[in-house]
C-alpha cells in the first residue's frame, strides 16, 4: 500500500517511469571490499544499510516506491506536521545536526544514531542466518544519504562515515533524473523556498528516474576497515558505476554558500 502510494504521488509529480539497474560487481576496483553472494537462490540479504546520493526530497518517495525502506533523517523531520508522523510510523533514524549547549545534552546524536544502524545491522544478520521468513517485514533497509545533504545532481560530495562504522554489508545506490518533456526545473534546486520548489516540481512535464544498484558489499569476514576508507571505495564504485564525479564539496561547503547567498540577497534588498 505505502509503495503504490508513493508511486502515485511521484505520478502526479511527472515521473513517468522508474527505470532499475542492478549493476554488475567491478572486479577492477582493488579496495578491499567483496561483494555479497547469497549461498542459495531465496537466501535474504543480510544488507540492512542502503547508502544512496541525495538530490531533492523526490528521492525518499522513489525509494518508497521500490523497497518502501526506514531514513536517516534530520531530527527536525521529525517533529514537523503530518510528515513527522510518516518517518516515526516508519521507524526513521532521526539525527540531530546542530550541537546543543543543554545541560545533559548528548552531543549532535551522530554518535547515537551510528549505534542504531549497527544494532539494526546486526539484527538483520542474525535473522537472516535463523532463516527467518520476514526479514524486510521485522527489519526493513535503512536508506543513508551519507552526504547529509542535498547535491546538484551532478557530482557525489564527500560522504560522512556514520553508515560505515560498523563494517557490515552496505548497498550503495545512486538515483539520477531525466528530463522526458517540458522539465525546465531543476530537483535540485534549493535556494527558494520550500513551497516554492514543490509548486513548481508539481508545474512541471515528465522525467524519468534511473535507479542504479551495486552488489551488497564490504570489507572481508573477520577483518576491520577505516570507516573513512570503507566510505571512500563505495563512494568510488558509485562514480564508476554512474558516471558522477566526486568531489571533495560537504555540507559545511554548502552552508557557506548559502549564508553567502542570503547575505547577497540582503544587500540586494537594501539598495533596492
Amino acid at each position: 500500500m505505502g509503495r503504490a502510494a508513493s508511486r502515485f504521488v511521484l505520478w502526479t509529480m511527472g515521473v513517468a517511469r522508474i527505470h532499475v539497474m542492478d549493476v554488475a560487481w567491478d572486479d577492477e576496483h582493488d579496495d578491499g571490499l567483496i561483494p555479497w553472494k547469497p549461498s542459495e537462490p531465496d537466501e535474504a540479504c543480510p544488507c540492512a544499510l542502503w547508502v544512496s546520493n541525495h538530490v531533492s526530497f523526490v528521492d525518499v518517495l522513489v525509494h518508497m516506491a521500490l523497497q518502501f525502506p526506514s531514513f536517516v533523517s534530520r531530527e527536525e523531520t521529525g517533529k514537523t506536521p503530518l510528515v513527522g508522523g510518516v518517518a516515526r510510523a516508519m521507524d526513521c533514524v532521526f539525527v540531530r545536526r546542530e550541537p546543543r549547549a543543554k545541560e545533559g545534552s548528548d552531543g549532535n546524536g551522530i554518535a547515537r544514531a551510528s549505534e542504531e544502524l549497527s544494532r539494526r545491522a546486526a539484527w538483520r544478520a542474525r535473522l537472516v542466518e535463523e532463516g527467518a521468513s520476514d526479514v524486510d517485514v521485522q527489519v526493513p533497509p535503512v536508506v543513508v544519504f551519507a552526504e547529509g545533504t542535498t547535491s546538484n545532481g551532478e557530482q557525489l560530495l564527500t560522504f560522512r562515515t556514520g553508515a560505515f562504522l560498523s563494517n557490515r554489508w552496505i548497498r550503495p545506490v545512486v538515483v539520477r533524473y531525466r528530463p522526458l518533456w517540458w522539465a525546465p526545473f531543476s530537483l535540485a534546486w534549493e535556494s527558494i523556498s520550500a513551497l516554492q520548489h514543490v509548486v513548481l516540481t508539481f508545474s512541471q512535464g515528465w522525467y524519468a528516474v534511473d535507479v542504479l544498484r551495486l552488489p551488497p558489499c564490504a570489507p572481508p569476514p573477520g577483518t576491520s576497515m577505516d570507516p573513512a576508507a570503507f566510505s571512500r571505495a563505495v563512494r568510488a564504485r558509485m562514480s564508476s558505476a554512474s558516471g558522477l564525479p566526486c568531489v571533495s564539496a560537504t555540507f559545511a561547503d554548502k552552508r557557506a554558500y548559502h549564508a553567502h547567498l542570503r547575505a547577497a540577497i540582503a544587500t540586494s534588498t537594501k539598495q533596492d
